[in-house]
């Protein structure tokens, strides 16, 4: 509630600092009326939760001078219930005389005010925020920003230090008693940086009333069954003065930034979001970020300060408590270790503004090499549903290399393309993102081609690098044979060499822009900061005179199978645990070359020998007297004709059992074996599940072989089998046969029984301490695992892992998680799912029960008739 400057640290609380018990009692009698049980509230001296089993109600006790800015709360919270749009907030309680504070309080001359509590809750401290979350607060603060605008009352003119406008001598006055340059030096010379970026955009910033310390403590919200933590109201509006609108978000960023995972790009939602609410001006905008990096400032030098007063404490012989969670190094550690320019093009980038940068250039570039025919260059893809890349060959680490060779040698010419996700750089990235984002070209041409500069400039030389940097934008290329001297000033259509490599052959030239000079660009970067990356460095292709981007690709659309992967267009892996991956796992080799080899022939469902060398396939798996396969479709079809077959048999109708037991029935009945979750050795230990329970069934349902293809079948003994009459193979060709015969082939050749025994071993061994702690049952072996969850929350829980980068399947029992990956599952995809898991339960736990010996007790009614506020009635602290 207090300012941050060090006129007003307030050491931390000892127990005989806080207000007496009876003094409570009476503001609560003699001015609202009320009695109630009171409780203090953690980290903020002299204020109280107050509880009188109909209402929940905040109380503060303050000094006499604030008597005027607790008359103004109440004005804005009045306010606010105006407001159709505005945040839940609280309501200021007239005391019995009409008044909103009381101005006898205490005898020091002490105030109080009191105003309602609604039912949201904190965001608990194990929450991690995601998006979501991130874009419910920014969505809060736009609406509490937007809601004070047009309020206006004396006293908003007051200074704060919390107003970012007086950053610097709030940062100068925290920082006199710190000795230690290597201390106060960085911070100030930050601060510094961050205000000179601001000063000109100053008069372009609107000056409106906010909220100049809405931070996560200061908002309620609720968790939703999603597992996100939902901002709906604050807590209480101190800190309300007229201020630049833009620093209001700035503060709340720097709360976010604080509370996240060390990425500054975290808060674009909350940008975004707030944006939407309340838009800001491009202005505005590009002050964002520097004003982010200034309230940094201030906590760190708060929290330098802080830790001075506490040491002088602690030296006196007095124990006090930690300093109240500094996050002050953290936030300015985030804030400094990302350059300016970048996060300004990324806020632009997420709120939608127009990219001008692949025009700066405009009408004052020349073609880099004007010698070239234009026509004869060729593009390779090198994107995630590439054709060319096939069977794996991308894990070559010069795949890329490889194929723009390969299209080249026709013309000699070729190239990558801007702006492209390359598959090459996405694989193997479970749960984080790649660097796959190309922001460069390589192309090749014939060696000695003549490189000319695009624009006025001055050559420098960076390592392997030749830099021409001009006025608007600085040019990188790699692969010249350079005569000139560094440091030499170029026009535009000066010769700057020409590309290395020996006369007659190809030579490769890499090249990318960037419109800030401050920055050495990479080749590439993650598709969460590609959009800002995209604005600093602008596609060659205006240099070059052709189109030379990449198209957009569809993010979260699955593009590609790999394994157990599944890859959507921007490189974004997800582990498939739905079954959909068929038993061998995604794009296999082997599949792909029976398909392609059976559609180069005939793909007609007619075809007669791919279903025989299936069904030849199959029954190679199945024990002696299972030897016909009866029917074939998808696994539904399959399990139902199983049952008419049952019913229709007349030694015991209606009757048979699962894998779980046998009927309780003398009379012999047909035993089933429903494999469709065991079968093609999930279990790890047997092809069938049957084999390791016991007796030999009469009849075997399988799943479905194939990724995303309906080829069940069922296997019986050749008597039954001939009852059936026939067989169901709608929807299943040639193709479909060849490919699940390649799949039977691949379990054998590519030893996935052992695989899932070891691997399914080592991820019970990795669930297993986390369904213990939390009551999870865990049932089935291998690679066939289900949860069994104490209470309904499967499908939360299958969300939650959706949004960590797994593929789960669709919940048909609320207790119960399938786990069906691909028997090609490695070790590391294991870890990941139990990783991800502990933290989902970890996050949605309950906090533990603690006693909390700073609760008092004021009773409501003396249940013999007695005063309920006598002297017996004490406030604990």
């Amino acid at each position: 509630m207090s300012d941050l400057s060090a006129e007003t640290i307030t050491p931390p609380q000892r127990p005989d600092e806080t207000t007496p018990a009876m003094a409570i009692e009476q503001i609560l009698r003699e001015h609202y009326g009320l009695t109630g049980h009171a409780q203090p509230i953690d980290g903020e001296p002299n204020a109280y939760v107050i509880d009188n089993g109909h209402m929940r109600y905040r109380l503060d006790i303050r000094d006499a001078d604030s008597a005027a800015e607790l008359a103004l709360e109440a004005k804005i919270l009045r306010h606010l219930a105006r407001q159709a749009d505005a945040p839940d907030a609280p309501e200021p309680v007239f005391t019995q005389d009409g008044l909103d504070v009381v101005t006898s309080a205490g005898e020091n001359g002490e105030v109080a005010r009191l105003i309602t509590l609604h039912d949201g809750t904190r965001r608990p401290e194990n929450h991690t925020l995601n998006a979501e979350d991130m874009a419910d607060i920014g969505r809060l603060a736009g609406e509490m920003a937007k809601s004070l605008a047009d309020f206006d009352e004396p006293g908003l003119e007051r200074s704060v230090d919390t107003d970012l406008r007086h950053a610097g001598p709030v940062v100068l006055r925290l920082l006199s008693g710190v000795s230690d340059h290597a201390v106060r030096d960085p911070i100030a010379k930050v601060l510094v940086t961050a205000l000179r970026q601001v000063q000109p955009l100053g008069p372009m910033l609107r000056i409106q009333p906010v909220q100049h310390d809405l931070t996560l403590d200061r908002m309620t919200g609720r968790l939703t069954e999603e597992g996100n933590w939902r901002a709906e109201g604050i807590t209480d509006v101190g800190g309300v003065v007229r201020g630049w609108l833009v620093a209001s978000l700035a503060v709340t960023c720097a709360d976010l930034i604080a509370r996240g995972n060390d990425d500054p790009f975290a808060i674009l939602p909350a940008v975004r979001a707030f944006h939407d609410n309340h838009p800001l001006t491009q202005p505005e905008l590009q002050a964002l970020w520097p004003l982010i990096v200034a309230r940094a400032c201030v906590l760190a030098a708060q929290a330098e300060h802080d830790a001075i007063a506490n040491a002088s404490i602690e030296k006196d012989g007095s124990t006090v408590a930690a300093s109240a969670d500094h996050v002050g190094q953290k936030v300015f550690a985030v804030a400094t270790g990302v350059h300016p320019a970048l996060m300004e093009a990324a806020i632009l980038d997420a709120t939608d503004f127009e990219n001008d940068t692949p025009t700066i250039l405009a009408g004052e570039i020349c073609r880099l090499l004007p010698e070239i025919d234009l026509d004869q260059i060729r593009l390779v893809d090198l994107g995630i549903d590439s054709p060319l890349l096939i069977d794996g060959n991308w894990t070559d680490p010069e795949i890329d290399w490889r194929l723009l060779a390969r299209v080249s040698w026709e013309t000699h010419m070729g190239a990558t393309r801007y702006g492209e996700y390359r598959l090459s750089r996405s694989i193997g990235n479970d749960g984080t993102e790649a660097d796959n984002f190309a922001l460069h070209i390589d192309i090749c041409v014939p060696a000695g081609s003549v490189v000319v500069a695009p624009f006025g400039g001055i050559l420098k030389e960076v390592g392997q690098q030749l830099v021409l940097a001009g006025r608007d934008a600085t040019l990188y290329l790699e692969g010249l044979v350079c005569p000139l001297a560094e440091g030499m000033a170029l026009f535009a259509e000066d010769a700057i060499g020409s590309v290395a490599g020996a006369e007659g052959s190809v030579g490769g030239l890499r090249i990318r822009l960037c419109c800030s000079a401050e920055i050495t660009p990479p080749l590439f970067t993650t598709p969460s900061r590609a959009g800002a990356w995209k604005r600093l460095c602008p596609s060659p292709s205006q240099l070059l005179g052709i189109d030379i981007d990449a198209p957009v690709p569809k993010q979260g659309e699955p593009v590609r199978g790999w394994r157990a992967h599944v890859y959507d267009g921007i490189g974004r892996a997800s582990i498939d645990f739905s079954g959909a991956a068929g038993i061998v796992g995604h794009g296999h080799p082997a599949l792909a070359e029976a398909a392609y080899r059976q559609w180069s022939l005939l793909s007609g469902s007619t075809v007669f020998a791919p279903e025989q060398r299936f069904r030849a396939q199959l029954l190679k798996t199945l024990p002696q007297g299972l030897d016909v396969i009866a029917a074939i479709g998808s696994e539904r079809d399959m399990m139902e004709l199983a049952q008419n077959l049952l019913r229709s048999d007349d030694r015991q109708p209606g009757f048979f059992d699962l894998e779980e037991g046998i009927a309780e029935n003398p009379v012999p009945a047909l035993r089933i074996a429903d494999e469709r979750q065991t079968g093609f050795g999930r279990t790890g230990h047997h092809i069938w599940q049957f084999e390791q329970d016991g007796p030999l069934p009469d009849i075997v349902v399988t799943a479905s072989i194939l990724p995303g293809k309906p080829l069940a079948a069922l296997v019986t003994r050749s008597d039954l089998g001939n009852t059936l009459g026939g067989s169901i193979t709608t929807g299943i060709d040639a193709v479909d046969y060849a490919v699940a015969a390649a799949a039977l082939a691949a379990l054998r050749d590519d030893d996935l029984l052992e695989n899932a025994r070891v691997v399914g071993g080592h991820l019970r061994a990795a669930l297993e301490p986390i369904t213990t702690k939390y009551g999870i049952e865990i049932h089935g072996e291998g690679l066939a695992i289900d949860l069994v969850l104490p209470e309904s929350g499967a499908e939360t829980m299958a969300r939650a892992l959706r949004k960590r980068g797994f593929v789960m399947p669709d919940i048909e029992d609320p207790r119960q998680l399938t786990l069906r990956p691909p028997l090609c599952l490695e070790r590391g995809n294991a870890e990941s799912f139990a990783q991800a898991l502990s933290a989902i339960l970890s996050e949605n736990a309950p906090p533990e029960e603690k006693p909390n010996e700073n609760i008092g007790v004021v009773d409501r009614e003396g249940k013999d008739g007695s005063d309920p506020l006598s002297d017996e009635v004490t406030l604990t602290i």
